[in-house]
């Protein structure tokens, strides 16, 4: 026993060293190894990138799915999605340029060229792609304003918007609920809005902001104002009738106070009365 267990010994740094060797060793190989490309594969890829260079996207984006068909490719990934991206279908560009990445490779173009080229593309997309927004309303028959550019439907199906800044505006018998909502490209914005008030959910993977933004009409009760208009009227009254300043025929912050309340009465009461009738 003793004998096996000096031999094991012995071995160990081998094994050690050979595992070391081992880890350096693969990451070298795995870099460079690529896939060889067929000859139907390199016939529909050649046939797809002339069909870019002709504008005829559409023809371009049967023939590289058909390379995929037969096998996938990096390279045939990243033609397809800049295929679709002359289509103007960012979302499958995308899901392409994702697909490039991870792809098998080919020697030709290189990983690096094929990343730089995706990265190039996706600065494109960034300027020239749709965002989207969905729109949540309560009650469902708010009538929906974007940039003031005319009533929409506030519940139909998500909206295709150019990146930028933009003005919601729901408005429902008289109350008004607002908002601003950044759109950027190929990313989703949800907004709830409401009579009391909006709720943003940031483009998607960027966290949530709430922004509550109050009616315009939710301090315009018409109780309201009346109540303060009694109140202020009832101050009033009690001041002019102070047993031991009211009618000493004196002009003095006593007598001066219930001409203040007594207008700041009234205006109160007609806007409780104007409220009212709304």
């Amino acid at each position: 026993m003793s004998s096996d267990l000096r031999d094991h010994q012995l071995r160990l740094p081998l094994y050690l060293w050979a595992l070391s060797c081992i880890l350096l060793i693969s990451p070298t190989a795995l870099a460079d190894e690529t896939t060889e490309i067929t000859q139907t594969q390199r016939d529909l890829n050649a046939r797809g990138v002339a069909a870019i260079s002709d504008g005829d996207y559409e023809r371009a984006i049967r023939l590289l799915q058909s390379s995929l068909d037969v096998g996938e490719l990096n390279v045939t990934h990243a033609n397809l999605g800049r295929s679709y991206q002359h289509a103007g279908r960012c979302k499958e560009a995308e899901q392409h340029f994702v697909k490039a990445l991870d792809a098998p490779p080919v020697k030709e173009p290189s990983r690096r060229a094929i990343a730089d080229a995706i990265a190039g593309y996706r600065a494109e997309m960034e300027r020239e792609c749709p965002g989207y927004l969905d729109v949540e309303c309560e009650p469902a028959e708010i009538d929906l304003y974007i940039d003031n550019d005319g009533q929409e439907t506030c519940h139909q199906d998500q909206r295709e918007l150019a990146p930028g800044q933009y003005d919601l505006r729901g408005e429902y018998e008289g109350n008004i609920s607002e908002t601003t909502v950044a759109i950027e490209a190929l990313q989703t914005s949800r907004v709830r809005l409401s009579l009391t008030g909006a709720r943003v959910d940031e483009a998607m993977g960027q966290g949530i902001a709430q922004v509550e933004h109050p009616s315009s009409e939710s301090f315009a009760s018409p109780w309201v104002w009346l109540t303060a208009g009694s109140a202020t009227l009832v101050g009033g009254v009690a001041m002019d009738n102070l047993p031991s300043q009211a009618g000493n025929g004196e002009l003095n912050a006593i007598n001066v106070v219930p001409i203040a309340l007594y207008t700041a009465s009234a205006g109160l009461f007609y806007l409780g009365f104007r409220a009212l009738r709304r």
